[in-house]
């Protein structure tokens, strides 16, 4: 069995996608050094990816203001970093949300 984890297939080394929750929202208003949130700990972690795609509900001004802090944070320029603003009946339904992204 190949752990996938260990070296991942091309289009995962390029693409970064993520749903911007409240950990995100919450970690980019804390003071510097604290925690940065699960997807900026992650693009800190992982390396650096071709495009990073956020996803997200309701507030999107409230997202953007995330997608510009992030910025602030990393070295991805504007073009790198989008947002995609979905209208979800149920965040955690994945079925809806990959046929919304789909």
């Amino acid at each position: 069995m190949v752990n996938t984890l260990e070296k991942p297939a091309q289009w995962q080394s390029e693409f970064f996608v993520a749903w911007v929750g409240e950990a995100d929202h919450e970690a980019a208003l804390a003071q510097p050094n604290e925690w940065w949130g699960p997807i900026a700990e992650t693009l800190k972690a992982q390396g650096h990816y071709a495009q990073v795609s956020l996803l997200c509900g309701g507030d999107v001004q409230r997202t953007e203001q995330y997608r510009e802090w992030l910025l602030a944070q990393t070295t991805y320029t504007a073009d790198q970093i989008e947002t995609w603003p979905l209208l979800l009946t149920d965040p955690d339904d994945i079925g809806e949300l990959d046929r919304q992204v789909a």
